[in-house]
Protein backbone atom coordinates (compact mmCIF):
# COMPACT_ATOMS: atom_id res chain seq x y z
CA UNK A 1 0.00 0.00 0.00
CA UNK A 2 1.19 3.52 -0.40
CA UNK A 3 -0.15 6.50 1.33
CA UNK A 4 0.37 10.28 0.96
CA UNK A 5 -0.70 12.88 3.30
CA UNK A 6 -0.41 16.66 2.21
CA UNK A 7 -2.32 19.45 3.59
CA UNK A 8 -6.17 20.04 2.38
CA UNK A 9 -6.07 22.89 -0.67
CA UNK A 10 -8.90 23.48 0.41
CA UNK A 11 -10.16 23.15 3.84
CA UNK A 12 -7.93 25.03 6.73
CA UNK A 13 -6.83 22.51 9.08
CA UNK A 14 -7.42 19.42 7.32
CA UNK A 15 -5.00 17.29 5.76
CA UNK A 16 -6.18 14.86 2.77
CA UNK A 17 -4.93 11.42 2.68
CA UNK A 18 -4.95 9.41 -0.11
CA UNK A 19 -4.49 5.39 0.47
CA UNK A 20 -4.21 3.09 -2.64
CA UNK A 21 -4.08 -0.74 -2.55
CA UNK A 22 -5.07 -2.92 0.39
CA UNK A 23 -5.89 -1.60 3.35
CA UNK A 24 -4.92 -4.60 5.55
CA UNK A 25 -2.63 -5.24 8.47
CA UNK A 26 0.86 -3.93 6.26
CA UNK A 27 -1.20 -1.36 4.85
CA UNK A 28 -2.84 -0.74 7.54
CA UNK A 29 0.45 0.07 9.41
CA UNK A 30 2.40 2.35 6.75
CA UNK A 31 -1.21 4.52 6.94
CA UNK A 32 -0.94 4.99 10.76
CA UNK A 33 2.86 6.12 10.36
CA UNK A 34 2.01 8.15 7.73
CA UNK A 35 -0.68 9.83 9.01
CA UNK A 36 -0.09 9.93 12.97
CA UNK A 37 2.65 12.06 12.68
CA UNK A 38 0.25 15.48 10.71
CA UNK A 39 -2.02 15.31 13.04
CA UNK A 40 -2.46 17.53 15.74
CA UNK A 41 -4.15 20.98 16.53
CA UNK A 42 -3.70 22.52 13.12
CA UNK A 43 -4.20 19.19 11.21
CA UNK A 44 -7.15 18.12 13.14
CA UNK A 45 -9.81 17.28 10.03
CA UNK A 46 -8.61 14.43 8.24
CA UNK A 47 -10.23 13.76 4.53
CA UNK A 48 -9.29 10.43 3.13
CA UNK A 49 -9.62 9.91 -0.52
CA UNK A 50 -10.50 6.39 -0.96
CA UNK A 51 -11.06 5.89 -4.61
CA UNK A 52 -7.62 3.84 -4.60
CA UNK A 53 -8.63 1.27 -1.97
CA UNK A 54 -9.21 -2.35 -3.44
CA UNK A 55 -10.51 -4.19 0.20
CA UNK A 56 -10.17 -3.48 3.86
CA UNK A 57 -9.97 -5.62 6.45
CA UNK A 58 -10.38 -5.34 10.40
CA UNK A 59 -7.00 -3.84 10.48
CA UNK A 60 -8.14 -0.84 7.95
CA UNK A 61 -11.63 -0.69 10.22
CA UNK A 62 -8.85 -0.04 13.24
CA UNK A 63 -6.81 2.08 12.11
CA UNK A 64 -9.79 4.47 10.69
CA UNK A 65 -10.90 4.67 14.62
CA UNK A 66 -7.47 5.17 16.39
CA UNK A 67 -7.13 8.01 13.86
CA UNK A 68 -10.99 9.44 14.44
CA UNK A 69 -9.74 8.83 18.16
CA UNK A 70 -6.81 11.01 17.86
CA UNK A 71 -8.64 13.90 15.86
CA UNK A 72 -11.25 14.22 18.22
CA UNK A 73 -9.10 14.74 21.25
CA UNK A 74 -8.03 17.57 18.98
CA UNK A 75 -11.99 18.27 18.09
CA UNK A 76 -11.53 17.43 14.69
CA UNK A 77 -13.18 14.84 12.65
CA UNK A 78 -12.16 12.31 10.03
CA UNK A 79 -14.45 12.30 6.63
CA UNK A 80 -14.44 9.24 4.10
CA UNK A 81 -15.22 9.85 0.47
CA UNK A 82 -14.85 7.65 -3.03
CA UNK A 83 -15.12 4.26 -1.05
CA UNK A 84 -15.77 1.26 -3.36
CA UNK A 85 -19.08 -0.98 -2.71
CA UNK A 86 -16.68 -3.80 -0.54
CA UNK A 87 -15.27 -1.26 1.05
CA UNK A 88 -18.97 0.65 2.32
CA UNK A 89 -20.42 -2.77 3.11
CA UNK A 90 -17.78 -3.38 5.71
CA UNK A 91 -17.96 0.17 7.04
CA UNK A 92 -22.24 -0.65 7.31
CA UNK A 93 -21.50 -4.32 8.32
CA UNK A 94 -19.37 -2.67 11.17
CA UNK A 95 -21.66 0.13 11.80
CA UNK A 96 -18.76 2.71 11.49
CA UNK A 97 -21.30 4.77 8.84
CA UNK A 98 -22.26 6.47 11.54
CA UNK A 99 -18.74 7.52 12.98
CA UNK A 100 -16.96 8.38 9.92
CA UNK A 101 -18.50 10.56 7.78
CA UNK A 102 -19.21 8.84 4.38
CA UNK A 103 -19.30 11.32 0.75
CA UNK A 104 -19.37 10.76 -2.39
CA UNK A 105 -17.19 13.35 -3.33
CA UNK A 106 -14.11 15.78 -1.78
CA UNK A 107 -16.43 18.73 -1.91
CA UNK A 108 -19.27 17.16 -0.27
CA UNK A 109 -16.04 15.81 2.16
CA UNK A 110 -15.35 19.24 2.82
CA UNK A 111 -18.66 20.92 3.15
CA UNK A 112 -19.58 18.17 6.02
CA UNK A 113 -16.31 19.27 7.60
CA UNK A 114 -16.16 23.05 7.60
Amino acid sequence: MSVTCVPDPELKAAILVKPIGLLDVEGATHFWEVVSPRLSEEASLVLVDMNGVDLMTSAGISVLIRVLSRVQLLNGDVSLFGCNDAVRRVLRITELESLLKMCETAEEARARMS
